[in-house]
């Protein structure tokens, strides 16, 4: 699937922050696909602080933050 519009499907209609972590993938792994080493290391971050959930990592990313 192509980058631009992978990468689209996740942006929120509002973003409030922003990480900045890799360009367009030249080896096939890109952290849209949930392939990258950056996807899973972020997974694990999140996880480990309180902030995991159910459901599919990236939609999870997506939605906006909520404290709990």
């Amino acid at each position: 699937m192509n980058v631009e519009i992978i990468r689209a499907r996740y942006r929120p209609h509002r973003i409030t922050t922003l990480f900045v972590g890799e360009s367009a993938p030249v080896s096939g792994a890109f952290f849209y696909y949930g392939n990258s080493a950056l996807a899973r290391h972020m997974e694990t971050a999140l996880t480990a602080n309180g902030l995991g959930g159910n459901g599919e990592f990236l939609e999870r990313f997506k939605a906006p933050f909520v404290l709990p």
